[in-house]
């Protein structure tokens, strides 16, 4: 599968795509995205796409995080199973889905939200991750 499977779902009608996280390139650290925006508080398919891994990489998985706008603190909302090689995982947050572990969350996606992603270990040679967001307009 393509590291760049996601891009369909995204360029759809009704649909605002985002590139949380270009595909295509190696990563081999723990990183975040830019603060996102939801402002009319839509429902959101986050669309996860690897491809090769790297030597002795464990538990790449990835996070949705919500902003306090009190605070400005961050919050995990919902986080991925552990991903794997050369697969497509999504996980969507909205109203009316059912809560099911590392896949949905029943929430309103707040105005403010990042994406994270991170690993136990990276190993050598670098991953490949893509990552690609459809929030409903």
């Amino acid at each position: 599968m393509s590291a760049n499977a996601w891009q369909e779902n995204i360029d759809a009608p009704n649909i605002d795509g985002i590139v949380i996280l270009p595909s295509g390139g190696s990563i081999a650290t723990n990183g975040v995205s830019a603060n996102q925006s939801n402002p009319r508080g839509r429902a959101l398919k986050l669309y996860i796409a690897t491809g090769a891994f790297g030597v002795g990489v464990s538990n790449i998985t990835v996070t949705v995080g919500y902003c306090d706008l009190n605070s400005g603190s961050y919050f995990k909302a919902l986080t991925s199973a552990p991903l794997a090689p050369n697969a497509l995982q999504v996980l969507s947050i909205g109203p009316g889905l059912n809560n099911q572990a590392n896949v949905s969350l029943c929430d309103i996606l707040p105005k403010t939200w990042l994406v994270t992603w991170q690993a136990t270990a990276w190993g050598q040679g670098g991953s490949v991750l893509g990552i690609g967001a459809a929030i409903n307009v």
